[in-house]
């Protein structure tokens, strides 16, 4: 048994009382075959919460995304949509790099769905000073779909 491991044995930290020195106990635990030193339950409700994260930061990316978008398409300020063809363009970088996971990608109507209120909300506040654009937005919803919320070439007119 390594010096780390026997101080695992000896000092375990408590999930609560010290969360990062329970990863890395755990995880040293776990590299050395050690499970009767893991505290499974709580590795495991860590890991489905990382998986849960990946969701929510792309649901987040599509509606970040997608609020913008909808901005470029209502509203008649010139000025920032230049702002906003580069947020787009990074939110959906953000979501590429989440789509790594196949998993991930299979959802994204069920993802995209879920990020549109939260979309429609944001675009609504940055449109709050042009009430003509907010009555189009509030009319069209919903405008776009997940593919061209996806598609790296697509912008409104």
């Amino acid at each position: 048994m390594n010096e780390h491991v026997r101080l695992i044995a000896s000092e375990l930290h408590s999930y609560e009382a010290d969360f990062y020195a329970w990863t890395q106990e755990q995880a040293e635990a776990l590299r050395a075959g050690r499970l009767e030193l893991a505290d499974l339950e709580n590795i495991a409700e860590e890991i489905e919460s990382l998986g849960s994260s990946q969701r929510d930061a792309v649901i987040s990316q599509f509606a970040r995304a997608t609020a913008h978008l909808l901005k470029i398409q209502f509203s008649t300020d010139e000025y920032p949509r230049r702002g906003w063809r580069v947020t787009v363009t990074d939110a959906r970088n953000q979501i590429g790099l989440k789509f790594e996971s196949p998993s991930l990608r299979s959802k994204s109507r069920e993802l995209f769905e879920k990020a549109w209120s939260q979309a429609v909300r944001l675009a609504e506040a940055g449109l709050i000073d042009e009430e003509a654009a907010l009555v189009r937005l509030v009319a069209a919803s919903p405008f776009f779909t997940v593919e061209q919320v996806l598609d790296p070439d697509f912008f409104p007119d």
